[in-house]
């Protein structure tokens, strides 16, 4: 942008100096009054006229300084003569000429005429214009008319600022290698020139963005350096370090089997796996054989197959930092014996009433000829059967209230447990006998809830421990222990397992349902619904242990729980326990702090069901040294 300087040729303040004590003092005009800085001229008696610069700081001086491109302004406003601008040395002599000029005003008559010389001849006030000078040089003039008035322009070059420049990354410290690094520079110059960014990522990466995301594919140290330049030759650079470590590479494997080519039915197969790791990380093995048989941990595993048939037995490697690899052998599984055939049926069809003879036939086929033998299991205790075609006769009998006596008859009576303000469980007792001596006893578990709550319980507690999956043997010891819970601390505490009371009636009971180390899936969308109506209506949830091992796709409920549980971190690494809050009770006693070896849960946080979020472990510890 070009800076304008302003040259005005007038009288400054006739009136004025026409009382002046001394004819080469003037008074400068006002600097406002002109676009830019410049001259001026006065002519207060017929020899004295002069140019002067109008910047405002010296009247006695007639010389101004401009950069390239910059423009002078001259005018000639009021007086008694008749100047003009010719530049040159006087009297007549040729000098550097500016770029351009222009006349802006003219007095009457006078015309407006091209220029230089500003105007072509003298003429009285009240003309003006400007030069443009983008040359650098020494520019003089004269007034052609007063050879002894003169001025000088001189156009200077200024000198470059160079510009500056500051960097940073994301994310700060160290990164491991295949990490996208989003690399900033922020660039200032002084004199307003652009800037333009050149980036060097110290391994033959380059950019010439402002911000550049650059990925390291190799660990090592680098040095990334950015410049920052402007139009005129000047720049600034900065550097950041950037320490690249090796990011976790998945382990290898290969697999093989022993005997190769086809395997009859039955073969026990040597199956073997070699796994690798660059990073020298411990390796694990998951053989699953394609047959829906369980899988297999051992690294070399022995295996037959039951039924013909082509299998696919694939071997997964894992190093514990989540990287896995695989691989797969083929296997053909021919010949050997095939299972025989069976179909059964029963006469009467239909409900049977107790006691009375149910006759059961089988039709058997065996594609091999082979002889059958039979074996029936009735499902209610009494011993098998081994003939073909054999009759049954069941009669019952129920100690309901569990003293010894059999008092109650009949395959599904009704009978009327009775309680008071809590929970009671009873342990009724069935014995079935059949037509041939044989007879079985089954004792059964009935929780009864009581119809009312003891009203001085300060809230009431239902525990639901139902598992679909994984069952842990320390449930019954939580279900004791969290009813003494209730019993010391005056609240009602209920248990169930059953997922049909999860309806609004029945939850409506209670302040707080209790998760206590359910598994796998174990409510049905109606009883998730009622139990989302209760829970949004205002009433308390708690989850312990494994119950984020439940309900998995029941995305509300992982919504719920803040995280599902994943899998067992591998090995019992040490951690530092530390005692935050050594007033609560399930912290009284404990010392501050204590190392010792961990177990746990490795869990994923999750908005919904198996969405990819942080992952957390849940540790426990027995107390040891205080560090670890």
């Amino acid at each position: 942008m070009s800076k304008k300087i302003l040259a005005i040729l007038t009288v400054a303040l006739f009136g004025l100096l026409a009382t002046s004590a001394s004819a080469n003092v003037f008074t400068q005009a006002s600097s406002s009054a002109f676009a830019n800085a410049g001259f001026y001229a006065a002519d207060p008696d017929a020899s004295a006229s002069l140019f002067y610069d109008a910047s405002g700081t010296d009247i006695q001086d007639n010389v101004v300084t401009i950069a390239p491109g910059q423009t002078v302004d001259f005018s000639y406003p009021t007086g008694s003569s008749s100047h003009n601008v010719v530049f040159g040395v006087p009297p007549a002599t040729p000098g550097p000429q500016p770029t351009s000029c222009t006349q802006t005003l003219a007095p009457a008559p006078y015309p407006i005429l091209a220029v230089p010389p500003l105007p072509f001849t003298t003429e009285p006030p009240g003309w003006a214009g400007s030069c443009t000078f983008n040359t650098p040089g020494t520019y003089t003039f004269y007034c052609a008319a007063h050879s002894f008035m003169t001025g000088t322009v001189n156009v200077v070059v200024p000198a470059n600022n160079p510009p500056t420049v500051t960097a940073s990354r994301n994310p700060a410290g160290d990164v491991t290698n295949g990490t996208p690094i989003a690399f900033s520079a922020t660039g200032t110059d002084a004199d307003g020139d652009p800037i333009t960014y050149a980036w060097d990522f110290g391994d033959g990466g380059t950019s010439t963005s402002q911000n550049q995301s650059h990925t390291y594919a190799s660990p090592g140290d680098y040095a990334a350096k950015v410049t920052a330049s402007d139009n005129k030759g000047g720049s600034n650079s900065q550097t950041l370090n950037v320490h690249v470590t090796q990011a976790n590479r998945a382990p290898t494997v290969t697999a093989s089997r022993n005997p190769t080519g086809n395997v009859t039915v039955g073969t026990a197969i040597a199956f073997s796996a070699t796994g690798a790791d660059a990073d020298n990380d411990t390796l694990t093995y998951s053989w699953n054989f394609g047959d829906a048989s369980p899988a297999s941990t051992q690294q070399n595993p022995s295996h037959s197959y039951a039924n013909a048939g082509n299998y696919t037995a694939t071997v997964t490697v894992s190093d514990g930092r989540g990287g896995t690899g695989t691989n797969t052998v083929a296997v053909s599984i021919t010949g050997g014996n095939a299972n025989p055939t069976v179909t059964t049926a029963r006469t009467p069809t239909g409900n049977v009433p107790v006691g009375i003879p149910v006759n059961f036939t089988s039709v058997t086929a065996d594609a091999d000829g082979d002889p059958l033998t039979y074996s029936w299991n009735f499902g209610d205790g009494t011993p098998v059967d081994t003939t073909p075609n054999p009759t049954h006769t069941l009669t019952y009998a129920w100690d309901m209230d569990g003293d010894g006596t059999f008092e109650t008859s009949g395959q599904n009576p009704s009978y009327t447990f009775t309680t008071g303000t809590t929970m009671k469980t009873f342990a009724p007792v069935l014995r079935v006998q059949d037509n041939s001596g044989g007879q079985v006893t089954r004792t059964l578990s009935v929780s009864v809830f009581p119809q009312a709550f003891d009203p001085a319980a300060k809230f009431k507690v239902l525990l639901f421990s139902k598992t679909a999956a994984f069952r842990h043997t320390s449930i019954p010891a939580a279900l004791t222990a969290l009813k003494k819970m209730g019993v010391d601390n005056g609240f009602a505490v209920d248990a169930t397992e059953n997922g049909a009371f999860f309806n609004d009636a029945f939850l409506s009971r209670y302040d707080v349902v209790a998760f206590v180390e359910t598994t796998g899936d174990v409510l049905t969308d109606d009883q998730q619904a009622a139990f989302e109506r209760w829970y949004k209506a205002g009433h308390g949830y708690v989850g312990i242990h494994s119950a984020t091992d439940t309900e998995y796709t029941w995305p509300w409920y992982g919504r719920l729980t803040g995280a599902y549980f994943r899998d067992h971190p591998n090995g019992t690494p040490t951690a530092t326990v530390v005692v935050e809050d050594t007033t609560h009770p399930s912290t009284v006693g404990l010392p501050a702090r204590w190392c010792g070896r961990t177990s746990g849960t490795t869990s994923r946080a999750t908005s919904t069901p198996w969405s990819t979020g942080a992952a957390t472990t849940t540790t426990r510890a027995t107390p040891g040294s205080t560090s670890c």
